[in-house]
Parts: C-alpha cells; structure tokens; sequence
C-alpha cells in the first residue's frame, strides 16, 4: 500500500467506506503496514467471484457490440488509459469499457467506471456511468406492479430501456451502488461528459444468473430522492434524499477527513484526527484491520461485540459507553421496556437511552439491537458463548429413525448436493449419504436432482413406518424445505410432486432445529449451526475453515477436474449433518 503523492484525490468507493480508513490512508505520522493482511477465504472469495463476474459480463458486451465499443486496456498506465478515455469520449464511441476519468482535482476525485455508454444527446457527446456488482439489484413485484427501469446488455442505451412490471428496484443494495455512481457522475460532470438534463445511471447485478434472462442494466435517478435518511437535527423524522445528496454530504466528510489526516507530520502542531477507530463489517478486509485493532485494544466494545453499526458505536462512545465493561454495565431489560415517553427514572441506562435515541434512527429495532449488544457484552464478561434464555425444559421431538438433512448451493443458489446422516435407533445404526450433481445445473437437471433426493426421502419414510417405527427430518433453519418448494414450483406437478404434497411431508416430517435453539438460547456472536455446534455439544469439524461460500470454491474445483476437492464438500457436508445430530442429543439433555 502506497501513500498518495501530489494533491489529495479520493476514489469512488470513499463515500461508501469507514472514513477512518480515509485518514489512515493520508495520516504520515501512522507507519504502513509490513504485514500483509490475509483475507479470511469468504472475503477472498466475494473479491475474486466479484472480479470474475465483472470479467465474465465485459467479455459478453465486447461480443455483443464488436463495432461500437471501445476497451481501455487494464495494462495501461494511468495517464495512458485517462488519455485513452478521453479520446474515446470526443469520438463519441458509443460504448467504453474500463475506462478512467480525468482527475478532478478541484473535486479531489479519482475514478474508472466499469462502462460508459453515450447518452443521445448530440455533440459534445455525453456519458450515463454503469458499474458491474455480482449481487441482485432487483427484487419481485410481488403486491403491485414493479417500475424497475431496464435495458438488456444487448440494447443497453438508456432509450432503449423499459419499466418491468415484473420487478422493483432493490433499495438495500442500490444505496451504495449508487454513492459509487454518484461520485462517476460528479466527474463527468467536472469534465464536460455528463448528459444535461438527466442524472441516470446504471447497474449491471447478479439478477440473471438463476433465471434464463441476459443481464441487464437495471437504471436509477440519482437525484431522486429515495433514500430516507436519519438526521441529528431533526431526531424525531427523516428526510429523503437523492443519492447525489448522499454522495455530496458523504464525500465532503471523507475529504474533510483526509486533509487533516495530510497534515499530520508528527510533531506538536499535529490537528486532532477528525474520525476515531471503530470496529465494524468492513474491518474485516480493510488494509489498516491490524493497525485499528491495535489501536483500539480487546477491550473497546465495537472491537468484542460487533453488533451495532459506525452511528450506534459513535452514540455510545458520546455516552462514556466505550469498553466491553461499560456495555456490560448497562441494563439489557431495562432497554427492552424503555418507553421514551416515560418520566425519566434517573439510572444510568435511561440517561443513556435517552441521549442514544437522539443520536441514532429512533426505533424500536434500534433498541432491540442495543439490548442484543448489551447482552453479548455481559457474556464475554462471563467467559460464555450461549446463553440459556428459557427456564422450562427443552420439548424435542424425536424419534426411531432420525435423518439429518443439510443441502449444498452452487454460486446460482441451485442445490447440488442433499447430504443426510441417518441413525437408525432401533438397529443401533447410523450412516452418512448423499443425493449430489457434479456438473452445472440448469432448472431441469436441478429438479431432476430434487426428485431423486425426494424418491430417497419417500422410501424412508415408507420402510420406517411399515416396521412400525418413527421418522423425523431434522434441519438448521430453511434452506431444505425451501429447495423442495422451489423444485415444486418450477415442475409445476409434472416432473416433481405437487405442492400441496411437498408442504403435507414437510409439516408432518420436519423438524427446523434452529427454531428451538433461537427459542431457548443467546448467542455471543451468533445462533448459526457453526457457533451453537461448537459452543454447545462441542462438535468439531474436520475442515480448518469450513463455511458455505468455501465450499463454492471446492464446487469450481470441482468443475475443474480435482476429485479431491468432491471429497472435501462430502466431509464438509457430512459433518454439517453430524452437527445436527449432536446438537439435537445436546438439546435434549437440555
């Protein structure tokens, strides 16, 4: 990692990003890193698939549209490649792929957009943004017709571009694609190329890879105000703002941030950094990760629990709430009743409470994360991972054959392998096996998949009940009965049971034991099968780093031809299974 030399110029993703890591990115008097920071392998994972998807879409534009597009080469270096870019933009091509913006240095702005595309506008020609993100951005119009705004990469100019009664646009993830658009949008306009009159920009998502759809560009204002945001002068209401506005307010800080941080040389004139570490997501794989948590000590609050976000850890620091102790001191009860109409009783958890809710989205939710919080901090202090939340016993239902059911998901979502352990009780038996696919799937061959693994599950269920015993499936949360309900839905009744049918066995069958866990026990970090297992029953599994979106990376290995990496997912998966078994004996000690 190399400091920026010359005038300050921020990129697109500081918007988005913890400000703290913009000043440590500037501040002269903190040393860079000699450590190499290694990414845990689902970080890893989500960088490299990102990379691939982005490569993967690139590479069907440039077939698509031979004629009319222009790449930048990434070999390039950058006065090259912004040379480049703006060559191609006063020929007007109609298509620029990875091209790089000019600085703008009176903005403090640095940026490569994934593509350009050239608005209808005439000469001087003028350019909508649009990034590649390998995660959906729309959403079923489930309630009422939808009004996403599409074009298919195949016709991607925005006159070109439809409302799908079909779909919605996804809020959740298009706040922060696009801020990243926003700041595109701001360089465009800083060198003359953005269109006059419209502030459209687009994203390519993820959307169309379980469905037979191309990719499309799903389109946004980005000086429409969709977003509603939280304001501390105004505590008692929100305000919608655009994503321009976001991106102004956003951006100003994080250059504010990185000029101060410019100025810092290590001697006694030093001004005060305008941003302190706190402990969020991001740190997971964010450059200064070691620095920060160095800085902040295994005591800080943010740093041990990580349950809140940067705003309510901000809120709380204000509130002289800073260490794990601190959090501890609170009353978690007390949080869960609090009524901020109510005279105010004089503890410490109402003063806190009440300057808490002025300095953070007001909401019941906001409270209920706190208490969360709270409790977490008080089982670190008692050196637990589960807490005990109910006093009666434990109601579990079992039974004399007890199958243990966990699926595996390719990067499409579809299953590809149904793992089962099933212990036979009455024979003193227990066994592992496996309903898998090993080549892509498609709709077809994954309800294919389904119908042998249900074929399996049917003829259990018929052997144990004409010998008189039991039979119950057990699974952790939903993913299993949601695979047969999707494979029902798209057979329509045809080449898979019914619906109808495939609920009858699942209510009579099933049983999810991550909802009894979630009704009887607190977890220090989280209730997932891999926390609740280890903690719990103290299952180990054989894998070193075992996860769902590792196992993705054993299925494209997979593909490639390594047998070894199968193996791996059948282990993975089989103890997945035995985990289940053994918290299920677990809970019923319980």
């Amino acid at each position: 990692m190399d400091r920026q030399e010359g005038p300050i110029l921020l990129s697109a993703y500081a918007a988005r990003r913890c400000p703290r890591r913009t000043h440590n990115d500037f501040d002269r008097t903190i040393a860079l890193g000699s450590e190499s920071l290694e990414l845990s392998a689902s970080a890893q994972e989500r960088i490299d698939s990102g990379k691939e998807f982005e490569l993967d879409i690139v590479a069907e534009i440039m077939q698509i549209h031979r004629e009319s597009v222009v790449e930048i080469g990434a070999d390039l270096g950058r006065s090259a490649a912004i040379c480049a870019t703006e060559g191609a933009m006063s020929l007007g091509v109609p298509i620029i792929v990875g091209g790089w913006l000019p600085d703008d240095v009176a903005g403090g702005r640095k940026g490569r957009p994934d593509v350009l595309l050239k608005s209808a506008q005439p000469a001087p020609w003028s350019y909508y943004p649009v990034e590649i993100k390998r995660h959906k951005v729309l959403s079923k119009a489930n309630k009422k017709l939808g009004n996403a705004l599409l074009s298919p990469i195949s016709s991607p100019h925005l006159t070109e571009a439809r409302r799908d009664p079909e779909f919605n646009e996804r809020r959740n993830r298009s706040e922060s694609d696009t801020l990243q658009l926003a700041h595109y949008w701001r360089m465009l306009q800083a060198c003359g190329r953005a269109p006059t009159g419209s502030t459209m920009a687009g994203v390519i998502g993820s959307d169309h890879l379980d469905s037979d759809r191309e990719p499309r560009i799903c389109w946004f204002d980005l000086a429409d105000p969709a977003f509603q945001t939280f304001s501390r002068s105004e505590p008692d209401a929100t305000t919608a703002r655009s994503a321009l506005e976001r991106y102004d307010r956003e951006f100003g800080f994080r250059s504010e941030v990185a000029h101060v941080a410019a100025q810092r040389m290590g001697d006694g004139a030093d001004p005060a950094p305008l941003v302190t570490p706190i402990w969020i997501n991001e740190c997971e794989q964010c450059p200064w990760q070691l620095y920060c948590a160095a800085e902040l000590g295994s005591d800080n609050a943010s740093f041990a629990v990580r349950r809140l976000d940067a705003r309510s850890w901000l809120a709380l620091a204000e509130a002289q709430i800073s260490s794990v102790g601190d959090l501890a001191a609170l009353d978690p009860v007390a949080i869960d009743q609090f009524d901020e109409d109510a005279e105010p009783d004089g503890s410490r958890t109402d003063e806190v409470l009440r300057d808490y809710l002025a300095k953070v989205t007001p909401s019941r939710n906001a409270l209920t994360s706190l208490a969360r919080a709270v409790r977490a901090a008080r089982m670190i202090e008692a050196g637990v991972f589960l807490e005990r939340r109910s006093a009666e016993p434990i109601d579990v239902q079992r039974a004399d054959i007890e199958v243990h059911l966990d699926v595996e998901s390719d990067r499409s979502t579809r299953i590809y392998l149904w793992g089962m352990y099933v212990v036979d009780h009455p024979t003193g038996s227990s066994g592992y096996e496996a309903v898998s696919a090993w080549e892509p799937l498609d709709d077809q061959s994954e309800i294919a998949l389904t119908r042998q693994f249900w074929l399996r599950l049917k003829e259990m269920i018929s052997q144990a009940e004409a010998a008189g015993y039991s039979i119950r499936v057990y699974h952790y949360a939903r993913p299993e009965p949601t695979g047969l309900r999707k494979a029902a839905k798209l057979a329509d009744g045809v080449s898979f049971p019914a619906l109808e049918e495939v609920n009858a066995v699942v209510e009579r069958y099933f049983i999810d034991l991550f909802d009894t866990i979630r009704a009887n026990f607190r977890g220090r970090v989280s209730l997932g099968l891999k926390d609740v297992a280890r903690h719990g029953p103290g299952f180990q599994w054989r894998d070193e780093d075992p996860g769902g979106l590792q196992s993705q990376i054993w299925l494209d290995q997979v593909y490639a031809g390594d047998a070894g990496a199968r193996q791996r997912i059948l282990e993975y998966n089989e103890d997945d299974v035995r985990a289940t078994d053994a918290v299920l004996s677990w809970l019923t000690n319980k």
